[in-house]
């Protein structure tokens, strides 16, 4: 625990990080009447229960797990860049609690470690983490791609000892999954 409270206590995010993506209420509104029919279940019990609160627990777990719209996936891509597309299941929507976006970037700029995303006018303001696909080299002190940490421009970065935390790892790497099992490239396996 305390290794992991000194990590976080040398953690700091870039003023791009920081920045706010909001999500409108109506848009999570969409997203809740899209997720209302997706879940099944039956309670067994011998004993009365009240559905009301059934159906309360479900939606939260359901909530918690996600089930997020496309139209977030959109707000979140063109928070960070260019929104180009998102992957989606057979119905349009982005099941699970990941989401894969395609989003144009530049590239002369450190990759974002995450965003700050507000869900509502009045929602928490969460931190997101992102992932990248078929990230080429990197370098884990200044963020940019081309280069790695022994070539930065950056002298500080340069110099850094090896027992020295970096701001960016190899964290930032997504595993590849195939993207003949995600329907990317079929007609409406994206938006």
């Amino acid at each position: 625990m305390d290794e992991m409270l000194g990590q976080l206590s040398s953690f700091s995010i870039t003023e791009e990080e920081a920045s706010v993506i909001g999500i409108p209420d109506d848009v999570i509104e969409k997203g809740r009447k899209e997720a209302r029919f997706g879940l099944m279940g039956k309670v067994l019990s011998s004993k009365p229960f009240n559905k009301g609160s059934v159906m309360s627990t479900m939606t939260k777990l359901w909530d918690a797990d996600g089930d997020l719209s496309v139209q977030i996936g959109e707000k979140i891509g063109n928070g960070i860049g260019k929104f180009l597309d998102v992957d989606t299941d057979r119905n349009g929507r982005c099941p699970g609690m990941f989401m894969r976006l395609r989003v144009q970037i530049d590239v002369s700029k450190p990759l974002r470690r995450g965003a700050m995303v507000q869900l509502g006018c009045n929602g928490a303001k969460v931190w997101t983490s992102f992932k990248y696909e078929r990230v080429p080299d990197f370098c884990f002190g200044c963020g940019r791609i081309g280069h790695g940490r022994l070539e930065c421009v950056d002298d500080r970065v340069r110099n850094v000892n090896a027992s020295d935390r970096l701001s960016y790892s190899v964290e930032l790497r997504a595993d590849i999954r195939s993207e003949k099992s995600l329907g990317l490239g079929n007609a409406g396996g994206g938006r």
